[in-house]
């Protein structure tokens, strides 16, 4: 895994964790919040690098 990619794919998530992750972004929408997912999926050697 490629320590300077972010992951952002909703579609890799467990099925539950797309459910919810999809729900809280209509929500967001509904609610006028303009946002969107930074990275999805950050393992520790990517975590050691973002802060090192």
């Amino acid at each position: 895994m490629d320590v300077t990619k972010a992951y952002r794919a909703i579609s890799e998530l467990t099925p539950l964790a797309q459910q919810a992750c999809n729900l809280f972004m209509e929500r967001c929408k509904t609610a006028g919040l303009d946002i969107f997912i930074t990275e999805t999926y950050r393992s520790q050697k990517r975590q050691d690098y973002l802060y090192e």
